[in-house]
């Protein structure tokens, strides 16, 4: 996490602002447990703004403005790598109503400020290792792979530190292990296709020149087909 114009830490039961940038998915994790509701943040939104011509006529078009919101709801999607902050206007904008209600989203690299009334040491403590400059990234990567009656469910992980994220779901429908030879060979090659997408998944989410170890793990022998199908590849 990069601290701009790095002014030293906030005081505990004091208010307080600093303007961070994510700069990884471990960031916006660390951004969302620094957040609590009531907080104001600033970024940079689109917003759609209305406007009434002469004649009387509405048009409304997309504009780029840096709006600042009261916090009222805080979301993060690790796997879309996203913070989504629902709140009420706190800035004066032209074309936008004080006190309307807007939602924020957060990525990497998206400049921010945040200002709270009253800084705690949890907030506190969770600055400092965000913006430490310790790289913790993720070194671990995991397949959680299984298979049941209603289906098989795999998911690729990636996990650090400090968090662990979902980078990719796959899921596939019961396949039948028996009954007509041509029904379990159809079984078979659909098996092997999302054998396919989940292999996919490690070698586009998986960088192995920072992970250290990949983990397969999973209930029953779906785990050890997959490593066979894997191997062979």
């Amino acid at each position: 996490m990069k601290w701009v114009s790095k002014a030293p830490l906030p005081t505990v039961g004091e208010p307080g602002e600093v303007r961070l940038v994510p700069e990884t998915a471990e960031d916006l994790w660390h951004t969302y447990n620094m957040l609590a509701i009531g907080d104001a943040l600033s970024a940079n939104t689109i917003r759609k703004v209305a406007k009434e011509s002469s004649t009387g006529s509405v048009e409304s078009h997309r504009v780029h403005v840096t709006l600042a919101v009261k916090l009222k709801s805080i979301d993060f999607d690790p796997e879309g790598g996203e913070l989504r902050l629902g709140g009420s206007v706190l800035s004066e904008v032209e074309g936008v109503r004080l006190g309307s209600h807007h939602t924020l989203s957060l990525e990497c690299h998206r400049p921010f400020s945040l200002h709270k009334e009253e800084w705690d040491m949890v907030a506190i403590d969770r600055l400092r290792e965000a913006t430490s400059g310790e790289w913790s990234g993720a070194d671990l990567a995991a397949i959680l792979i299984k298979e049941g009656a209603t289906g098989g469910l795999a998911n690729v992980c990636l996990i650090s530190n400090g968090m662990s994220i979902v980078r990719a779901k796959l899921e596939t429908p019961p396949l039948p292990k028996q009954g007509d030879p041509r029904v379990v060979l159809g079984a078979k090659k659909a098996r092997e296709h999302w054998f396919k997408q989940v292999l996919d998944a490690v070698v586009r989410h998986v960088d192995f020149g920072t992970v250290k170890c990949l983990v397969l793990a999973g209930p029953g022998f779906t785990k050890d087909a997959f490593y066979e199908y894997a191997d062979c590849r």
